[in-house]
């Protein structure tokens, strides 16, 4: 389903930081309770083998009328999932190539306007295109610091941006760490795991 492979991408990728939840308000004809009941009760009274089955039918269910509801409530029509399934490739572009994208490269290579996408991305994102690759260049960081000893400063340079002091005062900025701090409680993790 694209409402809840979306949102999961969309925190997988930490694209729209605001949205930390799926919200659907309370139905009157208790559908979803009845739902919801029936899978407690398979999850806690029910522990024969053939439960599991029972619990894929009804998270499909309980599923299938969250979407539902949400379409309902949100004015979701079939023309906005072409758009949605484009703006994730787009993410994902934007992630793999976080050095060298730009708007430019983006309209030639999706065939859509520059002025389009940055609308797009600001509307389903929550942030501007700039914010966008910069959040892809910081996450891409953090992954060097946290699996390499490569020094700041080239961590810097391979995540795409020129100047060391700029790139540790915005990686503070986005995870309340300065590189070095990071790189350190990750290696003293990794440790204290063994």
């Amino acid at each position: 389903n694209k409402l809840f492979s979306n949102f999961i991408v969309s925190y997988m990728y930490q694209i729209n930081t605001s949205q930390e939840f799926l919200y659907f308000p309370a139905q009157q004809d208790g559908q979803v309770d009845d739902i919801v009941t029936n899978l407690i009760y398979e999850v806690r009274e029910r522990s024969s083998s053939g439960n599991g089955n029972v619990i894929q039918y009804l998270l499909a269910v309980l599923f299938t009328l969250l979407a539902r509801i949400h379409a309902e409530e949100n004015n979701i029509n079939a023309e906005t999932q072409p758009k949605i399934a484009s703006l994730l490739d787009i993410i994902s572009y934007i992630n793999q190539n976080s050095n060298t994208v730009n708007l430019s490269v983006l309209e030639e290579r999706f065939s859509y306007s520059s002025g389009y996408i940055s609308r797009m991305i600001k509307q389903h994102c929550g942030q501007s295109f700039t914010q966008l690759v910069q959040n892809a260049k910081l996450q891409h960081a953090r992954e060097i610091l946290k699996t390499t000893d490569t020094s700041i400063v080239e961590v810097a340079e391979e995540s795409g941006f020129q100047d060391s002091q700029y790139f540790s005062k915005l990686f503070k900025e986005k995870f309340g760490l300065t590189p070095r701090q990071y790189r350190k409680m990750c290696q003293e993790s990794i440790v204290s795991s063994f």
